[in-house]
């Protein structure tokens, strides 16, 4: 279990665990896909329960931030369901980040926590565009199959949202892109949305995605390059934009863009990348 430095400030967790390596997903903005292949950590379930056994105060634990913990092997293995049992018997507020129906196999355990107020499900969508989402996550559920389970959560009693993320320079950025998908979490009762720029933080995904662009989007190859040149995130004008074009979309639909850990708050939480700190197959 990897702990931050400080709480992340949009996700609101302390540490992260991630019961598999490596991930099928293929999403081309994420390091983990690199690894297309996944690997099993056998020991990690007896390192997270004496991890937690020596902690002496209450951890925001985030499960999946780097790769899907309801992959296939899940299936088979079912680490990510014994880490939820390690986790809920000490009572840990926790955090899963998926795309796969396969949580739904869990549900009781989750409907029981998520009333206590311990537990949050993300679902990570960065398009509603079918074809798009394909091109840049080609081993993902499409994007309505992650709204339905939004939607099966939700008649389940699971507070649970979603994660707008990455959101690509000139690629998934357009207004309408973002409305879209603000209106379909809307319509299906999520509860928060998490939005997120996309950081290249490592220099190996940063070359690979520079190549992706040239192959499936070269007309815009060239503005990200300018974007990204200097830093691992766009400058400054272009966060605030996003930023200003989110609260516009957002102000008639009133959807928490952060963790709503308190009634009645419904501000927009700064559009920061959620990779800079931690590594997330988002």
């Amino acid at each position: 279990m990897a702990r931050l430095q400080a709480q992340h400030p949009l996700l609101k967790i302390d540490c992260c665990y991630n019961p598999y390596v490596g991930c099928a997903g293929g999403c081309v903005y994420c390091p983990s896909s690199r690894l297309s292949k996944t690997g099993v950590r056998t020991n990690m379930l007896h390192l997270l329960s004496r991890e937690l056994d020596a902690t002496t105060h209450k951890l925001h634990i985030g499960i999946g931030t780097s790769c899907e913990p309801y992959c296939g092997a899940e299936k088979k293995f079912n680490l990510t369901r014994h880490a939820l049992d390690i986790i809920m018997k000490r009572r840990m507020p926790l955090q899963i980040f998926t795309k796969s129906e396969l949580v739904l196999r869990d549900i009781s355990m989750l409907r029981d926590y998520s009333q206590s107020g311990l537990l949050a499900v993300s679902i990570s969508i960065c398009t509603m565009d079918k074809k798009l989402s394909q091109t840049l996550e080609p081993g993902t559920p499409d994007p309505q199959s992650r709204i339905d389970l939004l939607v099966a959560l939700k008649r389940q009693g699971i507070f649970a949202g979603v994660v707008l993320s990455p959101i690509i320079p000139a690629i998934t950025d357009s207004r309408e892109q973002m409305k879209e998908v603000v209106e379909r979490v809307k319509k299906a009762e999520g509860d928060y949305i998490l939005p997120a720029i996309l950081c290249m933080a490592h220099p190996a995904m940063k070359s690979f995605f520079m190549n992706f662009l040239h192959l499936h989007f070269p007309k815009v190859e060239h503005r990200l390059f300018a974007l990204y040149e200097r830093n691992i995130m766009p400058p400054e004008p272009y966060i605030r934009r996003i930023n200003d074009l989110l609260a516009e979309i957002n102000s008639a639909m009133a959807i928490p863009m952060h963790i709503p850990l308190e009634p009645g708050i419904c501000s927009i939480s700064p559009c920061i990348d959620i990779r800079h700190e931690l590594p997330l197959n988002m």
